[in-house]
Order: C-alpha cells, then structure tokens, then sequence
C-alpha cells in the first residue's frame, strides 16, 4: 500500500534586484539554479542546461588556429552564494603536457579570469584573479595568481578527454575572489583564454572570449561583464518526483529561491488542477519552507488515502 507524492514546480514572490550597474552593461548573465544538483565529475549535468554558452574565439598570441578543430572552444558559467562554477569546452585535435609546472600555459589550457568587483581597471588590483588549468590525464593543482590574497582552498575542478579535445568543470570560492558573499544583481569581470600547443615546447596559440589582444591577461578592463541573477523558482523539493510514501501525512519542503520571501502552495490529486491552481488546490501562502498534509484530516477527512498519486507544486 503507498501513496505517490508529484512535485510539479514552484512560483515564489520576489523581491527587487539590486546591481552595482545596469543590467544591460552585461556581456553575459549567469543563472543561480538547485547547484546542488551539480557534481564536479567532468559530466555536463542537467543544471548546465540553464547556461548559454559563450564562443572562444578572438586569438591574441601566436597564430591564427588552422580551423576549428585545432583550437576552438565554449564556456558557460552558473553560480550560488558559495561557488563560481565554470565549464569549459575545447576543440583540440592534439593534446600536450610537456611543460614544467611554473609555465603551463605553454601546454593545452585553459586560463578562467575573475574581477570580484567588475572596477575593470587597466591594471590588475586585490579583486582581480587568474586560475590555470592544464589538460592531463589525471587531476593536478591549478596554477593560481590572486592580486589579493592567494589561496586555492577550495577550488575544486576535474577535466575529461574527449572525443574532439577536452573538458573542464570548475569551481570557485567566492571568499577567495571578493573576500565575501556575492549579491543578486551584481556584476563581475569575467574572461575565459584557451592556449594550444601543437607541436611540443612553447604556446602556438592562444584564444580568448572577450579580451583583444595578448595584454588581457593582466587588463581586467579587457575582460567581459557578466550579470548574476537570482533565479525566482524554489527548488530541491522533498519528497522527491515520484516518491512513494507510507503514511497517511506527509511533510512538503523546499530550498526557497535566493530572492523569494514567500511560497504559494498547491495540493491534490488531481494533475491539471494542481498544475494550473484551480479547485480547491490551493492551500495557501507562507514564509516557512515547509507544509504538512494528512494531519488532522488537512486537506482531507481522513488523511492521505492509500494506493493514490498526489500532486504538489
């Protein structure tokens, strides 16, 4: 006997964004969705579906790449309160690892750029940082240059060879780049490199997203722009889609989204009107992040019935 619990979705009501800039100074807006639903593996996970990717392709050092297969590549970007996370995807048809440590950018990489506080100077400052990161077969410490405090506590990354070159999926502290905790609405600076090495021993060829020339790794006001928004939705409900549930009550909760102040919730058997709020579904507005069904007889007489679907959203 069981009762099957259907999580549809969720509205919330938000409060205003604020922003050191407008919003259309951005080059690029990086979305905050359930990060908890992404693991650093190497694996696009669903998550990154709410990102845009972004074209690496303006060459600033070396020469012009022999086509797209030689070097070539996208990023894309998401973010929460604790972590940027960047994925970054080359095109490369020969992968090399030759270079002592102190000068991997000479290798096939990939150079992430952060301006905590987007001041997009013609010189570097404390808010403005470089990362590193080589291909290789197995996982090795980022190279990292912080204008502020250095630190790599808690930079995370793992890299995946590909069929066509190879993958990056990074994490990045905040505390380590602003010091604090990011705001919805802020603005960052923000560039993505590629290096490629043909042929052994030094750097062919190096590509950038949004940087002109071979001076932008040390020019933040090179870099691009990027928006942090706060997406509106709750998530990570519990109980999870489809789960079964013994008893004749249940708890509903959820991860508020970062802007919202309260929860509309619906509840029932029936999918169109939980999904659309008609009937007698909806069971009302709070603040908490928690609502109790089947107790008391609410919503029903006698409880959550056995051998019946549920819907809640």
């Amino acid at each position: 006997m069981y009762k099957k619990l259907i999580y549809l979705n969720s509205f919330v009501l938000v409060l205003s964004l604020v922003g050191r800039a407008p919003a259309q100074e951005a080059n690029v807006l990086l979305h905050s969705p359930d990060m908890s639903m992404l693991v650093i593996d190497g694996v696009v996970d669903d998550v990154w579906s709410v990102s845009t990717e972004q074209e690496i392709t303006i060459t600033i050092a070396g020469s012009e790449p022999s086509g797209a297969a030689d070097c070539s590549g996208t990023w894309r970007a998401l973010w929460d309160w604790e972590y940027l996370y960047v994925l970054v995807d080359v095109k490369d048809e020969r992968l090399l690892h030759d270079s002592i440590y102190n000068r991997s950018w000479e290798d096939d990489s990939v150079e992430v750029y952060v301006d905590g506080d987007n001041s997009k100077r013609i010189s570097v400052d404390e808010n403005d940082h470089q990362y590193c990161f080589r291909w290789y077969t197995q996982v090795e410490t980022p190279r990292a240059q912080h204008h502020g405090e250095p630190s790599l506590e808690g930079v995370e990354y793992a890299v995946d060879t590909t069929g066509n070159g190879y993958l990056f999926e990074i994490r990045l502290p905040w505390v380590s780049m602003m010091g604090e905790q990011p705001t919805a609405g802020q603005l960052i600076g923000i560039d993505v490199f590629i290096n490629d090495d043909d042929d052994g021993g030094g750097r062919d060829t190096q590509i950038s997203w949004h940087a002109t020339d071979g001076t932008g790794w040390n020019t933040p006001s090179m870099w691009g722009t990027a928006l942090l928004v706060a997406d509106k939705r709750a998530v990570n409900p519990e109980p999870k889609v489809g789960a079964m549930h013994p008893e004749t009550w249940a708890n509903l909760s959820w991860m508020p989204g970062p802007t919202a102040v309260s929860h509309d919730v619906y509840f029932g058997d029936n999918f169109d009107d939980v999904d659309t709020g008609t009937g007698d579904t909806f069971r009302g507005n709070q603040t908490g992040t928690v609502f109790t069904v089947g107790v008391a007889g609410f919503p029903y007489p006698d409880g959550l019935l056995m051998d019946t679907t549920y819907y809640w959203r």
